[in-house]
């Protein structure tokens, strides 16, 4: 994926380059799930136009990849024709992040990594998190909301709408009232898994009967 998208990069040096032509091309024909629902497919151009700037050479040329690898990869597994739905497309602002290195995370103890005790599972490249913010607070329900979690603390936000949104969130999830929908929604969570790794599986042939059937839980969720 990196690699494709490096050479739609190295191949936008030229604006007529007809790499960044069918990018814009495959762009403007996206079908959007955001669109309004009246949109004529003679306004959608102008529509995809206004959320999307097409000057931005680099930019439409990663998008553009992006679309034709789902595109691509999604024809795998359906096995025929599928076009990409895509819910919204957002810009992603880099201003509200809070960058700190990895000293100042270990200073103030957001996280503490240290080696397994256990010789048998010890390696080089994995460790286990000792007594840390990120350890009072992880209680999440699956390993991608621990992941997403870590990177929250890694990265935090400058942006006081969402630390208040997030402080929302927290105070319905505390309140007494709602225990039972915080509940099933933990239920329901604890199902989730990366569905790329079963794929690999899949892929590879390596695929066992607890593989589909976590995929069958993930669908069925």
């Amino acid at each position: 994926m990196k690699c494709q998208i490096l050479r739609f990069f190295n191949a936008c040096s030229d604006k007529f380059n007809p790499l960044y032509d069918n990018c814009v091309r495959r762009i403007l024909v996206m079908d959007l799930g955001c669109a309004p629902e009246d949109l004529s497919p003679e306004d959608r151009p102008s529509y995809i136009r206004s959320l999307v700037d097409l000057s931005q050479e680099r930019s439409v040329c990663a998008l553009g990849g992006l679309l034709s690898f789902l595109d691509k990869s999604l024809a795998r597994l359906t096995l025929g024709a599928y076009e990409c739905n895509i819910l919204a497309v957002k810009y992603l602002s880099l201003d509200n992040i809070l960058w700190m290195d990895t000293d100042t995370l270990m200073n103030l103890q957001i996280f503490a990594p240290k080696d397994h005790p256990s010789s048998f599972k010890w390696s080089w490249n994995r460790s286990k998190e000792g007594f840390s913010i990120f350890g009072l607070f992880n209680q999440c329900a699956s390993k991608l909301g621990t992941r997403r979690m870590r990177t929250l603390m890694s990265q935090p936000t400058k942006d006081r709408y969402v630390i208040e949104s997030r402080l929302e969130v927290i105070k319905f999830c505390l309140e007494s009232r709602h225990a039972p929908v915080v509940k099933n929604i933990r239920e329901n969570i604890s199902h989730v898994q990366c569905v790329s790794k079963i794929l690999t599986h899949l892929k590879n042939g390596l695929a066992t009967v607890n593989h589909w059937l976590l995929l069958h839980k993930v669908h069925s969720i």
